[in-house]
C-alpha cells in the first residue's frame, strides 16, 4: 500500500505515518499492476472467497477486461490476479 500511495513528495507526512522514511517511489506501471493485483489476491483470500468466487468477482468488470483485451489479446488482470491467487493458497 505504502508503495502505491507514496509517490510524491507531498505525501511524505502519509509515508512517515507508516514508519518509511526514504524517498518517494517512482511511478513504474508494470510493478504498480503487480502491486494491485497482489492486494486483489490477498482480498480475496482475505474474504474467503474460493478460486472460482474470485474469477467470478472478476469477470463483472467488462470495461477492464475489454481494455486488457484490446490492449494484451487477453484478460491480463484476471489472470495475473488468479496466478497470486494461487501462490497464495
Amino acid at each position: 500500500m505504502l508503495e502505491l500511495g507514496y509517490t510524491a513528495h507531498d505525501l511524505e507526512a502519509f509515508a512517515r505515518d507508516l514508519e518509511y522514511s526514504g524517498e518517494p517511489f517512482g511511478w513504474k506501471p508494470e510493478r504498480r499492476f503487480q502491486l494491485r493485483c497482489e492486494l486483489d489476491a490477498a482480498f480475496f483470500h482475505l474474504y474467503g472467497l474460493t478460486r472460482d468466487k474470485a474469477a467470478y468477482v472478476l469477470d463483472t468488470f467488462p470495461i477492464m477486461r475489454r481494455k486488457d483485451e484490446a490492449q494484451w489479446g487477453e484478460y491480463r488482470t484476471r489472470g495475473k490476479v488468479l496466478a497470486f491467487y494461487d501462490e497464495m493458497s
